[in-house]
């Protein structure tokens, strides 16, 4: 969008007592090319309206604008206030993406654990529990009914599987910190699969109960800090992490 600058004259008309601002470039400002006639002469180029319209009140004369001159003057306006508006919003945009920016890091994944573990725990117990389900005939009477019953339990021994992801991480102020999520604790939590498969390395070991698995060299991934939380963009979507000390 690409505006000119115009420029304005004005002129003096004693034997009416009237001074007309106009448009430079307006045909019917031009008839007299600038020049002083038997009623009166132009006073100009102005640079700015105001500057015409001081110009003609100085001359004692009362101002006003020439008809198609006010036309012009009201588009002008429109005009700027449009491209305003325009340039306003792309520096909001500019600042938004800027700040949207500013909050994202980089950080290093030299190795992510996996580890799954099964753990004893004591299932507990539940109540009797009686369920009754009848059918009707066309009258809506009951004509059949049945009753089931839930004998109740006692507490028993049993097993659950607990699931940590670990992470070693390299800040972009070369700080080391130890990342950790919970999965069924921590929203969002997940394994981090590496940014180029063909260039880390897998390796699964298995002690009792506990199976870990280390990824290594994962790569370079887009971050945002909260405190002591850590969004990760990776190629399967965000994960989230607690910084849980330093390797």
């Amino acid at each position: 969008m690409q505006m000119t600058t115009p420029r304005y004259i004005v002129y003096i008309n004693d034997p009416n007592q009237k001074s007309v601002g106009h448009v430079e470039t307006y045909p019917h400002a031009k008839i007299w090319g600038g020049e002083t006639t038997a009623a009166g002469g132009w006073l100009g180029p102005f640079g700015s309206r105001e500057e015409a319209e001081h110009a003609g009140q100085q001359s004692g004369n009362p101002f006003n604008w020439c008809g198609h001159c006010s036309k012009a003057l009201r588009s002008r306006t429109s005009e700027v206030t449009i491209m305003r508006a325009f340039l306003v919003l792309c520096l909001v945009m500019a600042l938004f993406q800027s700040a949207a920016a500013a909050d994202k890091i980089k950080i290093e994944i030299v190795e992510s654990r996996t580890k799954t573990q099964t753990v004893d725990v004591t299932i507990p117990g539940s109540p009797e529990q009686a369920d009754a389900s009848c059918t009707t005939d066309a009258m809506r009477d009951s004509v059949h009914c049945k009753s089931t019953v839930t004998p109740a339990t006692s507490p028993h021994p049993g097993q659950r599987l607990l699931l940590q992801f670990f992470a070693n991480a390299i800040l972009p102020d070369g700080s080391h910190a130890l990342l950790i999520c919970l999965v069924g604790v921590d929203k969002d939590c997940a394994g981090i699969a590496p940014m180029a498969p063909e260039k880390s390395t897998l390796k699964c070991e298995t002690a009792e109960n506990v199976v870990t698995c280390t990824d290594k060299n994962l790569g370079v991934y887009e971050a945002k800090r909260d405190k002591n939380d850590l969004v990760i963009y990776g190629p399967k979507g965000k994960l989230k992490y607690h910084i849980a000390g330093s390797w």
